[in-house]
């Protein structure tokens, strides 16, 4: 098998991993929103995730100009209300009724 065929079959697999984690999240936090508070599940993973991508990119932040922190920060502040709402929204109907309404911005997008 040459290595474009090699490189098709591993994009395809990881594209279904990603799509797989993607739908399943939807279930699981769901579920997690049920026992534990709305703001702190999001808390958490928004400070976890911040704390990988810092450590894996710390050199690269610190010589990262001024503006493009302060644009950075803007939105992340944007997407934090987009993911309260969304989060917000599975705890008012199912997983797949959410899942739908935010994957339809891929259809309205170009709109």
């Amino acid at each position: 098998m040459d290595k474009s065929k090699k490189l098709n079959i591993l994009g395809l697999i990881l594209l279904f991993g990603a799509t797989l984690s993607w739908g399943t999240s939807f279930i699981v936090l769901k579920n997690t929103i049920e026992t534990v508070s709305l703001f702190y599940v999001l808390a958490i993973r928004f400070t976890v995730s911040a704390l990988i991508i810092g450590g894996i990119f710390y050199k690269k932040i610190l010589n990262t100009p001024k503006k493009t922190i302060i644009n950075g920060i803007l939105l992340g502040v944007i997407l934090t209300f987009a993911y309260d709402i969304q989060t917000f929204g599975l705890v008012e109907t199912s997983p797949a009724r959410n899942a739908f309404l935010t994957s339809f911005y891929c259809i309205l997008t170009p709109f």
